[in-house]
């Protein structure tokens, strides 16, 4: 279903309960809504949100969106795919974002944040060093619903 519709509806009818608590998940999602259905995304999860959900969420770091930063990553790709090959920074809303670790504390919900290139160091899995600069510039939130 399109994120930007009436999804909830069609959740509740395939038998969702909103009444206990449910585990959330949005990963390499974020790029491809613009702002405003990123927002309403969350709107919406947030009302469905029974004390006790959790959330884990990749959001887009305010760096992110560095005109160079952007092009070394189209570089990086185009070296990378086949000839021809659709480039996903053509389908990005390159737009600024809500700081979603602070809507999530604001609206009842106990927040963490953690930039990619740290949680990559804290599993030792740094990137190589030809590729540090290519790192992802997003912050893992997770969070879980206290009201």
């Amino acid at each position: 279903i399109d994120l930007r519709g009436d999804w909830p509806t069609a959740l509740r009818a395939a038998g969702f309960d909103p009444s206990k608590p449910t585990a959330w998940s949005a990963e390499g999602l974020l790029p491809y809504l613009p702002a405003t259905g990123q927002d309403l995304l969350f709107e919406r999860v947030v009302q469905l949100s029974a004390p006790g959900s959790r959330i884990a969420v990749e959001a887009l770091s305010p760096s992110f969106f560095e005109p160079d930063y952007l092009e070394r990553r189209r570089q990086y790709l185009r070296r990378n795919q086949q000839s021809g090959a659709l480039d996903p920074v053509d389908l990005w809303f390159l737009e600024e974002r809500t700081d979603l670790e602070q809507w999530l504390t604001e609206r009842g919900w106990q927040a963490s944040a953690i930039d990619a290139l740290d949680l990559m160091h804290r599993y030792g899995r740094p990137p190589a060093d030809d590729m540090a600069d290519l790192s992802p510039r997003s912050v893992f939130i997770e969070g879980r619903h206290r009201h």
